[in-house]
């Protein structure tokens, strides 16, 4: 057998394989005998069948598809091995199976992606700066306002003129013609005014409504309206304003502080509040430190990236876009219009993720195997538990190879913030909204 490696462009590697006709007979008799043992044939006993009784009874095209199916991973593996190739992805064969045949020569090309050579930018003392967000006396306020709304109850209002932020008692019936509008109708229907639950102009015309009063608010909806039961129709909404009601809160005092929190008093309450509140702060400006730190060092490094590799992280990425787009409620289609109206491609967004992706994890990979980062077994373990919950159908082994991998990521992010030179700035709200920066300190190591 004859085999020629020649390396292409962007990290790629082809290789040629040739095979002798005595070569391609060894092959096909021993895939026979291998399907012989499998199989009945009328007077032999089993795996004792002439090969090409078998081919006979299989079929030429089976005893073929069979021959490739070992033949071909098993020559690619002993040169990986002896040209010691480490490839990414899957490799890629061209081959002509008519031409597998008894007495015959075969060759076969193998196209696949390997590891690109990456070319580290400086990834200790990174320079960056943390910018801690002030926490004030009004967002510990608004904090406790959600917990007196949570806690508050509507009661009649004295009021006999509804206006924008009272609550609407209303009884609701929408017509086209003499049609009722399925799922238009509502008695006793409470509404807060503002809060946009319901259709602008209805909203609009419930405002300065008295008590008792009944209206008709019609509503022109437009030829393309997505719901086509209604569109290029009007509908008459009849609207009785039946009630006002408004919200009565709790006392703010020592005693629904411990009811809510369980702390002594509205003083330590608020204490806890603030203290969370900047726990909070200083973890979204870590992350946002994290964040800036890997995509400075990822932006500055150097490496290729092989093409049938990065077709899989397109795939991803498009993947987790219309899963995202579809919680969302957005269909693919008006997605991609939406990009074409700004001037963008859809294919160009997720192909300028998935490059942003794969070069940030090539960095990283080589980041980890320069400092030798290398995560524990327990640390494995515990990671492969964590896996099983969105994975259950895969095999351990698998497993416990993308848990190390993950993990040897996340240790060489760590080991970019653990060696950065991180300057903390107090970020100060002035008067007239504007920010100022008030520098703490600076120092090498991560300033915590």
């Amino acid at each position: 057998m004859e085999k020629n490696l020649e390396r292409l462009e962007r990290s790629q590697v082809r290789v040629n394989f040739q095979l002798t006709p005595e070569e391609v007979n060894e092959c096909l008799e021993r895939t026979a005998r291998e399907l012989a043992s499998t199989v009945q044939i009328p007077g032999f006993r089993p795996g004792r069948a002439p090969s090409k009784v078998v081919e006979a009874k299989l079929g030429k095209q089976t005893l073929r598809s069979e021959a490739l199916q070992s033949l071909l991973p098993q020559l690619l593996g002993e040169v990986l091995t002896e040209d010691n190739i480490s490839f990414l992805g899957y490799p890629r064969y061209d081959y002509n199976a008519e031409e597998l045949d008894w007495g015959k020569s075969f060759s076969f090309n193998v196209t696949m992606d390997v590891s690109p050579e990456v070319k580290l930018a400086t990834y200790k003392g990174v320079e960056v700066q943390k910018k801690l967000q002030p926490v004030t006396d009004e967002m510990v306020q608004k904090v406790i306002q959600q917990y007196l709304e949570r806690y508050s109850e509507l009661v009649p209002s004295e009021k006999t003129k509804v206006e924008n932020g009272d609550f609407a008692v209303i009884d609701l019936e929408g017509k086209i013609g003499d049609e009722v509008v399925p799922g238009s109708t509502a008695e006793g229907y409470t509404i807060e005014l503002g809060s946009g639950y319901l259709e602008e102009k209805l909203e609009s015309g419930i405002v300065g409504m008295e008590v008792g009063e009944k209206k008709v608010i019609s509503i022109d909806y437009p030829e393309d309206h997505p719901n086509k039961d209604i569109a290029g129709k009007t509908i008459d909404f009849s609207v009785t304003l039946t009630a006002i009601q408004e919200r009565e809160y709790p006392d703010l005092d020592d005693e629904f502080a411990q009811d809510v929190s369980g702390y002594e008093s509205l003083d330590e309450w608020k204490a806890q509040i603030r203290q969370r509140l900047e726990e909070q702060a200083d973890a979204r400006a870590e992350n946002k430190v994290l964040e800036e730190l890997v995509t400075k060092v990822v932006e500055e490094s150097e490496t290729e990236l092989p093409p049938f590799t990065l077709e899989s992280y397109k795939e991803s990425a498009e993947q987790r876009m219309r899963l995202t787009l579809a919680y969302q409620g957005i269909s693919w289609d008006e997605y991609k219009k939406a990009l074409a109206d700004e001037g963008k491609d859809s294919q160009e967004v997720i192909t300028s993720i998935a490059e942003k992706e794969m070069k940030e994890e090539l960095v990283l990979q080589k980041i980890a195997e320069e400092e030798n980062l290398q995560p524990s077994s327990e640390e494995i373990e515990a990671r492969v538990k964590e896996l099983k919950s969105s994975r259950p159908k895969e095999d351990e082994e698998s497993l416990q190879s993308l848990a190390s991998y993950q993990l040897r990521l996340e240790k060489a992010r760590q080991f970019i913030r653990e060696n950065a030179v991180v300057e903390e700035i107090q970020e100060n709200e002035q008067e007239d909204g504007s920010e100022e920066n008030e520098h703490l300190d600076s120092n090498g190591g991560g300033t915590d």
